[in-house]
């Protein structure tokens, strides 16, 4: 667990992490999962509001656990140019998503060849905390 201290530190950029010190609150299991699903909220609130198209249908977003994952919603053909667009992580209106979900700034990109043939990104609780350790060279 990490301390007060620690996390008013690691918090950056993120609304959650700003305003969680203020409640005088333990940060455990239940933090956590509050914050994934404030990362959650925010995220299904900013991808209703863009409209992603022509080069994407738009964006689904599916939540396991204390991670929440955001996925391309792709036509069936895309342009050479699109597809490395999308490779690289540069997705329509993403800065936009980005300004309000901050924390997906680290998130790893990958791509769905198995089941649906989507990109995705992944942000999880765990892996932020662990950053935020690494980042601040504090070892619990």
């Amino acid at each position: 667990m990490m301390r007060y201290e620690n996390l008013q530190a690691a918090s950056g950029s993120s609304p959650f992490l700003k305003a969680f010190p203020k409640t005088d609150r333990v940060w455990d299991d239940t933090a956590q999962t509050e914050w994934a699903d404030d990362v959650e909220r925010r995220l299904r609130a900013v991808t209703a509001q863009i409209d992603p198209r022509p080069i994407l249908r738009g964006y689904t977003i599916e939540r396991a656990d204390n991670s929440v994952a955001v996925y391309t919603v792709t036509p069936n053909r895309l342009m050479k140019r699109h597809v490395a667009a999308l490779s690289r992580g540069q997705w329509p209106y993403w800065g936009e998503i980005v300004k309000a979900v901050p924390e997906l700034i680290h998130s790893p990109i990958g791509f769905d060849a198995w089941v649906s043939w989507e990109w995705w990104q992944k942000w999880d609780v765990e892996d932020e905390m662990s950053r935020f350790r690494l980042e601040d060279g504090i070892f619990e």
